[in-house]
């Protein structure tokens, strides 16, 4: 969202969309439509664009209240607000989302594709969660399952603060131009669209976050390699990180039936490869 969760954005040249057709819902999650609300789609390639919304994690409630009602809808309402592993539909898919500034000219920022918008609850300072990149991913896999045609391949580097680029402005390098972004098929971020200047959702890795989906999605290519890295027991006692491919996505608190993987000894940080048909319910970097 930006440095204020509450800021006016200017008014889009079409207030609202003319909803004649049902609106798309994605299933499996939960749904609190504004009724009426959302923008007229110009048709290309649909692409996701994340956004956080600068309050802290746990406020799902009082940001979601920012954009009820008619009036509040241009304080930046998007597709879905999510909050650690609850995502929240707001808007069908077949509708523009609020949450870009749309200058006259240049690119279609909110109706372009369509691009779906989501505001995770968060800070672009912050570091993602495990839990919070493993629901993004599937929310992202969820979308191509329902037919949403993106190309998960698609996304540009998530620049953090301190990186040497001044992020939050409308000219940062980071952005992409108009026809880019109205050609694009991916996950971008906030600090990627034209014609705006906010910089979140700040540093993610993109390239995780694809993995995780695409696994979602049943691709167990052995090429795409999980960086999870979760503690093992050894029955003499001997506790070991280990790391390596999944047959599956598995959550960051239950994990089972690893394929490979890679041990180290944590108390000789002797290094060996460990075949293991299954390890129920091991923490990630806990016992």
């Amino acid at each position: 969202m930006g440095p204020d969760p509450v800021e006016e954005r200017p008014p889009d040249d079409e207030p609202r969309a003319t909803q004649q057709a049902a609106p798309v819902l994605l299933p499996g999650y939960e749904h609190d439509l504004e009724a009426g609300a959302g923008l007229s789609v110009t048709p290309g390639n649909p692409h996701v664009v994340i956004h956080t919304t600068e309050s802290p994690r746990g406020s799902y409630a009082s940001i979601r209240n920012l954009w009820r009602g008619r009036n509040n809808w241009g304080r930046g309402l998007p597709h879905f607000l999510a909050d650690g592993r609850r995502y929240v539909q707001l808007l069908p898919l077949n509708v523009g989302a609020y949450t870009l500034e749309n200058k006259a000219g240049g690119a279609d920022t909110n109706r372009s594709g369509p691009v779906i918008q989501v505001e995770i609850c968060g800070y672009a300072n912050d570091d993602f969660t495990d839990a919070e990149i493993d629901a993004l991913a599937k929310w992202l896999a969820d979308l191509v399952k329902a037919g949403i045609s993106l190309d998960l391949s698609q996304h540009p580097h998530f620049y953090g603060a301190n990186e040497g680029i001044v992020l939050a402005r409308y000219d940062a390098p980071q952005r992409v131009s108009a026809a880019a972004f109205e050609s694009f098929n991916g996950f971008m971020g906030h600090q990627h669209c034209p014609e705006n200047a906010h910089w979140d959702p700040g540093r993610l890795d993109a390239d995780r976050v694809e993995r995780i989906a695409r696994a979602y999605l049943g691709d167990e290519s052995p090429d795409e390699e999980d960086d999870m890295t979760v503690v093992c027991g050894h029955s003499d006692g001997r506790k070991f990180a280990c790391w390596g491919l999944f047959k599956r996505h598995l959550s960051p608190d239950e994990l089972g039936g690893f394929l490979y993987m890679g041990a180290k000894d944590l108390g000789t940080n002797d290094g060996f490869l460990a075949l293991l048909t299954e390890v129920p319910r091991h923490k990630v970097d806990g016992s």
